[in-house]
């Protein structure tokens, strides 16, 4: 097993692919098309009516959810909601993600009934905040809270990030958040490491870099050998961060709940003994469907799993 050493090249059918693309751009006008969600051959219809409903009206999902149920209405109250999941029964009730909105958005007084109008009737005026989004993220970040207390992580809707930058995005977020400092107006580049499997997703290596890291690679990314990686790594001050997709981008091996639960133990042991030098832990499953059918999913990522070995303050 080699651990620690940097990937020089790429193989994988991702890059091959791109590498087609790329040849192709020289000599053709290539139109892009994104992918839809993976687990979804034929997307449920009250997904593609959300879509069409936001295009027209520029409502959030909450609104979506009232307005499926009161179509002329102008008041909306929380039974709505109910209605709602009880009809179309969503993943993550409405009405559980209101109520979380709810108990930190609603201002002192304001009805439960008032707030929900508020939050049913106004637009996502796309350009009016940064990146180009309405800057109303609150209803998305309460459906993830309401997901991940469902899989047992009691999250708030203030602990939840929701962007549509892709892996890419979340890992320069984990990279800033661990690898720079911030005193006032100016900004330090502190360094650290990432640790991936070989086959990760090549363009992730141009990231760390930015905050003065680097990115490192391990053969076999199981508990052993992150816990080999972070006893050799542990008199860095840098942040380090461990990379675990759910499938390997160039040979699709899934993580086994054996090898998440491996991986959480090593991460967490190593936390407990270096509470001032943790190690933080980036998952995602962004192409579980381009090689699993729904109903073979795996087990669920390294952060659930650690859920289950370690108090949530821990975890998160």
């Amino acid at each position: 097993m080699t651990i620690g050493q940097p990937q020089t090249s790429f193989d994988d059918l991702y890059s091959t692919v791109y590498a087609v693309l790329d040849d192709a751009k020289t000599r053709h006008r290539v139109v892009k098309l994104y992918k839809g969600s993976h687990g979804s051959e034929d997307p449920h219809p009250t997904v593609l009516d959300f879509g069409a409903y936001f295009a027209a009206r520029r409502r959030g999902v909450l609104g979506f959810a009232c307005q499926a149920v009161q179509p002329s209405a102008d008041h909306f109250t929380v039974d709505d909601l109910s209605e709602f999941d009880r009809r179309h029964a969503p993943r993550v009730p409405t009405r559980v993600a209101f109520d979380l909105l709810a108990a930190s958005g609603a201002r002192p007084g304001e009805s439960r009934e008032d707030y929900l109008t508020y939050v049913a009737r106004r637009r996502h005026r796309l350009g009016s905040y940064r990146g180009g989004s309405s800057g109303f993220d609150d209803e998305s970040r309460a459906l993830v809270a309401a997901y991940f207390r469902q899989l047992g992580v009691f999250a708030s809707p203030h602990e939840i990030e929701v962007f549509c930058g892709g892996f890419k995005g979340a890992l320069l977020c984990a990279c800033a958040a661990v690898m720079a400092l911030r005193r006032g107006d100016e900004l330090f580049h502190t360094g650290g490491l990432v640790l991936a499997p070989v086959g990760y997703y090549q363009s992730l290596r141009l990231i760390p870099p930015i905050f003065g890291g680097g990115l490192e690679t391990a053969d076999g990314l199981d508990g052993p050998a992150v816990a080999t990686w972070l006893s050799c790594t542990a008199h860095r001050t840098g942040g380090r961060i461990v990379y675990v997709p759910l499938v390997n981008n160039s040979n699709g091996m899934v993580l086994s709940r054996r090898r998440a639960r491996s991986v959480a133990a090593a991460v967490l042991e190593h936390n407990r003994r270096h509470p001032t030098n943790p190690a933080w832990v980036v998952a995602d499953d962004v192409y579980a469907g381009s090689y699993l059918p729904l109903a073979s999913y795996p087990s669920p990522s390294v952060a659930f799993v650690a859920a289950t070995l370690a108090t949530p303050t821990l975890v998160r």
